[in-house]
C-alpha cells in the first residue's frame, strides 16, 4: 500500500494531538495510509518503543497502547503484545484512525496514520501534472538522502536536473530550494513522484 504524504497542519487536530501525546516528534510530512483495515503492530528496535493510538473521530475517544522498549520480547506478555507482535489486519470503522510508530532512537521517533477511505477525502492531494522526467527527479529527492542522490547523479549524468528544472518544480510547490542549493521535497512532491523502481535502472 502506497501512502500519501501530508503536512502535520493538514491532519485533523485530534490526530495531531494524539501524535504529540504519544511523545512522537511532529516534523516534515507524515505518511497517511488510506484503508478500511489496519493492524496495531508498530515496528521498533533498540532504544525505541512502539506505540499505537486508536482514535474515534466521531466521539473523540482515544486509546494508546505502548510496546516494549527495544521491540518485541518473547518472554513478556501483556497488552503491549498487540503493538510488538500482532500484524493481523482488522476492519477499521468508518470513523476510525490508527496512529502507529515508535518513540526514541536517534531521531526521537516516527509515525504513520491509517484512516478509513470515507474520512480521507480532505487528506488526498490533487495529483499535479508532471512529466516522466519530473516524476523521476521527485523520486530521487523523495527516496534518497543527499549522499544517495549524489551517487545516483554520478551514475546517471543525464538525470542531473538543470537549475531551470529545479526552479520549475519549486514554483509548483513540489520542492523547496535553499540559498545554498539544498533541495527539500514537499508533501506535494512526494505525492507526485514517479516509481522508485526507476532509481535502480
Amino acid at each position: 500500500m502506497t501512502p500519501v504524504y501530508v503536512s502535520p497542519s493538514e491532519l485533523p487536530p485530534i490526530v495531531l494531538a494524539a501524535i504529540r501525546d504519544a511523545g512522537c516528534p511532529v516534523r516534515g510530512s507524515i505518511p497517511v495510509y488510506v484503508s478500511d483495515t489496519a493492524s496495531m503492530c508498530a515496528v521498533s528496535g533498540d532504544g525505541c518503543r512502539g506505540f499505537a493510538t486508536l482514535i474515534d473521530l466521531d466521539s473523540g475517544d482515544t486509546r494508546t497502547v505502548q510496546g516494549s522498549w527495544g521491540g518485541g520480547n518473547p518472554f513478556a506478555r501483556g497488552e503491549h503484545d498487540s503493538v510488538d507482535h500482532d500484524t493481523t489486519e482488522r476492519a477499521l470503522p468508518s470513523s476510525g484512525v490508527v496512529v502507529k510508530g515508535y518513540i526514541g532512537g536517534s531521531k526521537g521517533g516516527s509515525c504513520s496514520v491509517h484512516i478509513h477511505p470515507t474520512r480521507a477525502a480532505k487528506l488526498l492531494p490533487a495529483k499535479g501534472s508532471v512529466s516522466d522526467r519530473e516524476g523521476m527527479l521527485l523520486a530521487v529527492y523523495a527516496g534518497l538522502n543527499s549522499r544517495g542522490r549524489k551517487e545516483h547523479f554520478e551514475r546517471h549524468p543525464s538525470a542531473v536536473p538543470s537549475q531551470a528544472e529545479l526552479a520549475a518544480l519549486a514554483e509548483r510547490g513540489f520542492i523547496k530550494l535553499a540559498k545554498n542549493g539544498a533541495v527539500t521535497i514537499t508533501p506535494e512532491g512526494r505525492n507526485n513522484r514517479g516509481s522508485d523502481a526507476r532509481l535502480y535502472y
